[in-house]
């Protein structure tokens, strides 16, 4: 069932008479949606790290680089996308501004739009244990040239001591952290013309 009354959607969590008022509807947490995103903007903080000195040119070595950077572009495409996806359900119910904790927005929606938004956590999570795979496995062929965007990186995510503090702000440090992953990606094309057909 459909809402359409947007101040009957987004509550926080009210006494028992309310929730119950609400039968007809569901209340997801999206608080695990955003601990997913928060897993995504983490994944190159355990593993990115240069792991070779000089520059990869030639043979079965420069084949694995390729086939890692792709699969780590591809990975970005799905967490940039669900990023985007997550925030369009944030301004869409307006919680940008809820606190980012657990229990501290409900979302009282119909069951269609609950389905759509545990298959978005689901994604979500998937993604990052992905992206983090594929980062490490990049890894393995980063040089001395990707030292400063991983540096860049890592500072970035060693500045994040605790969680977001809103909804909002979890979206903003997603896009951050995306946009210097991407930077990566694209030094590594620029260098190797993996779009270019090199």
């Amino acid at each position: 069932m459909a809402v359409d009354d947007a101040s009957n959607r987004h509550q926080p969590l009210g006494p028992l008479s309310d929730i119950q008022q609400r039968a007809d509807l569901v209340d997801p947490d999206p608080f695990t949606i955003g601990l997913a995103v928060f897993q995504l903007i983490a994944a190159g903080a355990t593993f990115l790290e240069q792991r070779h000195a000089s520059h990869i040119t030639e043979g079965a070595e420069r084949q694995r680089l390729r086939a890692a950077w792709f699969s780590a572009r591809r990975s970005m495409i799905f967490f940039v996308r669900q990023v985007e996806e997550f925030e369009s359900y944030i301004l869409e119910e307006h919680f940008q501004e809820a606190p980012f904790r657990i229990g501290s927005t409900r979302l009282f929606l119909g069951d269609r739009r609950k389905q759509t938004l545990q298959r978005l956590r689901g994604q979500v999570m998937t993604t990052a244990i992905r992206l983090g795979d594929d980062l490490d496995e990049l890894s393995n062929y980063l040089t001395s040239e990707q030292q400063p965007i991983i540096a860049d990186i890592l500072g970035t995510l060693h500045e994040i001591d605790r969680l977001p503090e809103r909804y909002g702000d979890l979206i903003i440090v997603a896009r951050r952290v995306a946009d210097l992953y991407n930077q990566l990606l694209q030094q590594i094309d620029i260098r190797e013309g993996f779009t270019s057909g090199r």
